[in-house]
């Protein structure tokens, strides 16, 4: 083997293990019981609530952002045999919240809609901005 070819197969590995080490797992959620089943899946929960490194879009959250919490369940949820008072449910943590609330306020108004192509009026006016705070509160 060259030289060359011995360089390209160590930078593959090295980033193969930063792409590993940079993807989270179930454990690494803050506040979930590893004992308790979710109630739904934790990597789409990132996606809905934009979390990185499953979402990849501009306005993401880090994974830090990203939360366990237990929810009683009446009846109890039944998972391979065994019966579960008590499941892992997903949200944003509260140092989150106010970050996702600016960033659909802003949505809201218009702003960051560059090269649209739209004015975006209608979503500027007072009474849709004053609806989208009183949402928010």
């Amino acid at each position: 083997m060259s030289k060359k070819a011995v360089k390209k197969t160590a930078k593959k590995k090295t980033a193969a293990k930063k792409a590993a080490a940079a993807t989270p797992r179930r454990e690494d959620i803050q506040g979930i019981a590893l004992d308790l089943p979710d109630l739904s899946n934790w990597k789409l929960a990132t996606k809905v609530l934009k979390i990185k490194p499953f979402y990849q879009k501009p306005g993401a959250l880090p994974f830090s952002c990203f939360q366990a919490t237990q929810m009683h369940m009446d009846p109890p949820k039944k998972v391979n045999g065994v019966t579960y008072n008590s499941v892992n449910d997903f949200r944003l943590a509260e140092q989150c919240l106010q970050h996702a609330k600016t960033a659909l306020l802003l949505m809201t108004m218009g702003v960051g809609r560059a090269g649209s192509g739209r004015t975006g009026r209608a979503d500027r006016s007072p009474r849709r901005c004053a609806a989208a705070l009183w949402a928010l509160m």
